[in-house]
């Protein structure tokens, strides 16, 4: 402590401004590191939010055509092989028109549900990287997506390809237009969450 105050002490003036500056500027490159390293963790914040919300965003469309199952489109595939059905030549011709039958909606099927299968993984993604707001809309979504797809399938294991009545009423079931409206809602939510989360991020 002594030899501190003999130091100071035998200071002179110009000694003093050169230990000020040094000081001074080493407070400030301090400082300017913390500020560039804040900076860097807000741009890599911002980045890492900004792909994942704007690969589930390029996503969205699909899925929301997946929320709206067009009964209109399964029942010419059913006109179509039904006419294969009734003008078999045998019961083995018939069988194999039946098979075809279900096959080309299952196809079609399925075709209209990979955006929301996809979705699954591209949701487990998001939740990795979104807010505690985002990250409720996006449970909705994923709750939405999956009951979608639950509802497709009760409907597929009790599809009859020879009562064309009953099929179309299966059909119609799934066209469910009150699904489709909470899919456009949520969707408006989370892109407007969005867009404030990254605009927030990035003025920060």
């Amino acid at each position: 402590m002594q030899f501190l105050v003999e130091f100071f002490n035998s200071l002179d003036s110009r000694h003093w401004v050169l230990l000020i500056t040094s000081i001074v500027s080493s407070v400030i490159a301090l400082g300017l590191y913390f500020a560039k390293r804040r900076h860097d963790i807000k741009d890599k914040l911002f980045e890492k939010r900004h792909t994942s919300y704007k690969t589930f965003i390029t996503k969205l469309d699909d899925m929301a055509k997946a929320a709206r199952l067009d009964p209109t489109s399964l029942l010419k595939v059913v006109g179509e092989k039904m006419a294969d059905v009734l003008t078999a030549e045998d019961e083995a011709a018939s069988m194999k028109a039946l098979a075809d039958m279900n096959s080309a909606i299952y196809a079609q099927l399925d075709k209209a549900l990979t955006p929301l299968l996809v979705a699954k993984s591209e949701i487990n993604a998001l939740m990795l990287d979104c807010s505690d707001q985002m990250l409720t809309y996006v449970t909705e979504y994923r709750v939405l997506a999956q009951n979608t797809i639950d509802e497709v399938q009760s409907c597929l294991d009790v599809l009859k390809p020879e009562n064309a009545a009953y099929m179309q009423a299966q059909f119609e079931k799934m066209n469910n237009q009150n699904r489709a409206k909470a899919y456009d809602a949520l969707t408006q939510k989370m892109i407007l969450q969005m867009r404030k989360e990254l605009q927030a991020t990035y003025r920060q």
